[in-house]
């Protein structure tokens, strides 16, 4: 044995030595027990999880290992079962009820500044004589962390002791107003099992390609599960999944909400575990992460594909930030817990004595960045479910989306030179910064109040004939406009300027946020995994692409527009077309000036583009390409608009061929395009966004579940090729 101190573990005051009590060996079994979790509470780290001897009431002795087991590694410490354990655990060791077979153990910082990085061992020591005492397990998949003091929060490795890459899942890039940091939170996931997601995980940057954890350590590209990124040492099945969410402050400081298990162990009573919902914020200190709901169930959320949702499932927004500079959140109770506090609502979250709280004040679910007053819902009776097949098991749903307003990233258009053609701009809210397209030339520049969400105007202020730019609050009403394309200082404002009336920008369009005047809504079936149903509505278990081939006609539902007349004050509802319902994946829905644009799958299983401009009909086209055979929530459409007023879509994404379509402006001539050739034949997860530099990015998993890597292209607007971005992907291998 190497020559390290041990150290009795001061929480577990029982230490069982073999001998000491006399039994027949052959009364009671093996070791067995299991390491479930690593936990922060405060600033100290605890390893937890249960261990017995078989057929045997007795709590046994603990000896914890790093590096490996017994010789291979180091003893660096003692303690034993002291806690009670729940049934299950209580069946599998064979023993009477109330036996106290859990763990928590505290693991002292003098362990972690000598072992942090070391598989972590836990032997259970048997409590009668004659048995071998054997790493129980998960033993060497985890790893000892390193103290708090040298790794922070925020600036960890993930607990699990594993060499190769694990597959990613992400939040949005998000920026607060008027910061200069991009941060993307993610999980890493070992299987495609979504409980075995793992490691809450962070990071920043303020060019896409250079990225840091927030401890100002730059990353090595791609981040693997390896990096010093990690905020949370969460484990596997400790009720984290994919799909936390990402939000600011009123101070532009990040906010993460996640859910992962809430356990409460006791030397008398069985353990207590329930999945809550937490926010987690950076602040001066660090991280801070706070305990939003108290929920009385544990969530059951796991399988892979499209989970679908049962009386444990919790849902939650991001922290949103509204005109009036509240904060909010939007929870969704499960549907099981009648008694959890708080139930479902869109909540006010205010800071008390510095600790983040959720109120009982309900907030409306307005963003910050609306610039329109409150529109009344789409009427309920305009949303009424109708089955159109007799005899149908399954009920039916409404789904119901609103037009996507690209309300950061502003396209412009202006005649810059003074000529009659107009050339393009674009203006970035969060940042103030606009990119003028001139010719050969592009001019960055800020204008505008920085903390401020502005709306840009472009107007030919002083008469010359060149068009320049302003911005506009319309929340106050101010104004500030430019003679040049250049920051500083505004320049004065000559006359009286009617906004309807400006060449472009925002107020030319729209008085009203188009994402509140405009929805579609069409029927569709609950998500049934990656499965589906069959002619009568009956989920079946498995995949099976032939049963809409025997009853197509039952897979159609009716398309809707929604729309409000804001001077009537009432909503109209029109059909659009026959889609294929039954499916959990999205349409794509976009508001552009003056463009309605809905991408989706027609009666033929086909993607679709439905446009109209202003009040005239719908034109429509069919995309080229296969068929869309899927079930699940992977297969939606992803759409935008560049600044050349080319319409980008992309769709049908589940580990399968590269699907990418692009007009020639807002026309119906859409062709079907590869990006680079490369990495294109197993796509999940597609989605546009834009670099800090105005660039239109791609980004998509090249791979599966569990096995993928991230691949983000990058557009050139005036070539119109795609390439790559980085000379590495972001995430996984190269």
């Amino acid at each position: 044995m190497k020559n390290k101190t041990i150290i009795q573990l001061s929480v577990l005051s029982l230490l069982l030595v073999s001998g000491l009590v006399f039994y027949n060996a052959t009364t009671v079994g093996k070791v067995i027990g299991k390491i479930e979790g690593i936990m922060i509470e405060g600033k100290d780290y605890y390893v937890y999880g249960w261990a017995c001897q078989k057929d045997s009431n007795k709590p046994i002795g603990l000896h914890l290992y790093a590096g490996g087991a017994f010789s291979k590694g180091t003893l660096v410490a003692r303690g034993s079962t002291t806690l009670v354990a729940e049934d299950d655990v209580v069946s599998t060791c064979g023993s009477s009820s109330e036996s106290k077979h859990r763990f928590k153990l505290k693991i002292p910082d003098t362990i972690l500044s000598q072992h942090g990085g070391k598989s972590l061992v836990v032997h259970g020591i048997a409590a009668f004589p004659g048995v071998p005492n054997d790493p129980i397990t998960n033993s060497e998949i985890y790893r000892y962390p390193h103290p708090l003091s040298s790794a922070p929060m925020g600036c960890m490795q993930t607990g699990m002791n594993i060499k190769d890459t694990r597959n990613t899942y992400q939040t949005e890039y998000s920026q607060a107003q008027g910061s200069e940091w991009i941060y993307v939170a993610w999980t890493w996931r070992e299987t495609p099992d979504a409980a075995t997601s793992h490691s809450l995980s962070v990071a920043r940057t303020q060019d896409m390609k250079n990225w840091y954890n927030t401890c100002g350590e730059k990353l090595t590209l791609p981040i693997n599960s390896d990096a010093r990124a990690v905020l949370d040492p969460i484990l596997p099945y400790n009720g984290i999944i994919n799909g936390v969410k990402l939000g600011f402050d009123q101070q532009a400081r990040p906010v993460i909400t996640f859910h992962k298990h809430k356990y409460i162990f006791s030397t008398t009573q069985k353990p207590i575990v329930t999945t809550q919902v937490y926010n987690t914020r950076l602040e001066d200190s660090g991280w801070k992460t706070y305990q939003m709901t108290n929920w009385t169930l544990k969530a059951d959320q796991n399988g892979g594909g499209s989970l679908g949702k049962n009386d444990t499932t919790p849902r939650y927004g991001g922290i949103v930030l509204n005109r009036n500079n509240e904060i909010s959140l939007s929870l969704t109770r499960p549907a099981g817990d009648k008694v959890g506090t708080p139930a479902s609502g869109v909540y006010k979250i205010i800071d008390i004595n510095g600790v983040m709280t959720v109120t009982t004040e309900k907030l409306a679910p307005l963003s910050a960045d609306s610039f329109s007053p409150v529109v009344p819902s789409v009427p309920a009776k305009d949303l009424a479910v109708v089955n159109p097949n007799s005899n149908w098991e399954t009920p039916f749903v409404n789904k119901r989306m609103a037009a996507r307003f690209d309300d950061r990233w502003i396209m412009l258009r202006g005649r810059w030179d003074g000529g009659a053609a107009n050339q393009s701009g674009v203006f970035d809210r969060k940042t103030r910064k606009f990119t003028i397209r001139d010719g050969a030339d592009d001019k960055h520049f800020l204008f505008g109040p920085g903390s401020i969400p502005m709306w840009p105007m472009v107007y030919d202020w002083d008469g010359d004939g060149v068009d320049t730019i302003g911005v506009h609050d319309s929340v106050t009403n101010k104004m500030f406009i430019k003679n040049s394309f250049e920051g500083g200082s505004g320049d004065s404002l000559t006359g009286k300027i009617t906004l309807s009336k400006l060449r472009d920008g925002t107020e030319r369009w729209y008085s009203v946020n188009p994402s509140l005047l405009y929805h579609i809504s069409y029927q569709t079936l609950p998500v049934n995994r990656d499965a589906p149903y069959d002619c009568q509505g009956r989920a079946l278990e498995k995949q099976d692409a032939t049963i809409v081939d025997q009853c197509p006609e039952k897979f159609l539902s009716d398309l809707f527009l929604h729309s409000y007349d804001t001077t009537k004050k009432v909503w109209t509802k029109t059909l659009i077309d026959k889609d294929v319902w039954g499916i959990g994946g999205s349409f794509a829905f976009t508001a552009f000036k003056r463009y309605l644009i809905v991408a989706y799958y027609d009666s033929n299983r086909q993607v679709k583009v439905a446009m109209r401009h202003q009040d005239k009909p719908w034109e429509f086209q069919v995309l080229e390409g296969p068929k869309y055979k899927g079930w699940d929530s992977h297969n939606y459409i992803t759409m935008t608009v560049d600044e050349n007023h080319h319409i980008h879509i992309s769709g049908d994404q589940h580990v399968n061929g590269l699907n990418y379509w692009r007009s020639k402006g807002l026309t119906q001539t859409f062709r079907r395009f590869p990006m680079t050739k490369v990495a294109e034949d197993r796509v999940t997860y597609p989605t546009f966004f834009r670099s800090p530099t105005n660039t239109l990015l791609f980004q998509y998993r090249d791979g599966s579940s569990g096995d993928g890597t991230w691949i983000i292209n990058q557009y050139d607007q005036r070539k119109q090729v795609w390439s790559r971005f980085l000379s590495t992907n972001l995430f996984g291998n190269n």
